[in-house]
């Protein structure tokens, strides 16, 4: 989990998204604008604040589903 606050947030949110090794497509539901790099990564920018958070099973195929549950935790605690 990565939660940048500030000016930089921005950036970071943007730098990931932008990176050659991230397939990132764009998710509603989730601040101001979000995206899944369809492996194990939800980015979010809400505000002042970019928030990554990555689960990834052993095994597994990729899901959503955990991201989306922690993301939903933590969103509203970012203010």
């Amino acid at each position: 989990m990565v939660v940048v606050k500030g000016a930089d947030a921005l950036t970071w949110y943007n730098n990931y998204k932008a990176s050659p090794a991230v397939h990132a497509q764009p998710v509603t539901g989730y601040g101001d604008q979000a995206s899944y790099d369809g492996y194990a990564s939800l980015s979010v920018m809400k505000g002042a604040y970019y928030l990554r958070v990555a689960v990834s099973r052993s095994g597994a195929p990729p899901s959503l589903v955990a991201e989306e549950s922690l993301a939903t935790a933590i969103l509203p605690k970012l203010t």
